[in-house]
């Protein structure tokens, strides 16, 4: 995984393919944890070009900066 900041507050995550099946196998796991699987989702939302205004609203998560 490859982080290339293109604002403080938003960074781009690049993600092989790889990355991303290996990460999405495990956010289908029974075996994960909420709050690894909350984390995944982050990842994978993030790596799509959404900003945190975006997954905060779709994900109900916090974010700090708000």
């Amino acid at each position: 995984m490859q982080l290339a900041p293109s604002c403080a507050s938003c960074p781009e995550i690049v993600l092989t393919d790889e990355e991303r099946d290996e990460l999405t196998t495990l956010l289908r796991s029974k075996l994960t944890s909420v709050r690894l699987a909350q984390r995944e989702r982050i990842v994978l939302v993030t790596a799509d070009g959404k900003q945190n205004k975006h997954i905060t609203g779709q994900l109900r998560v916090v974010s700090e900066h708000s």
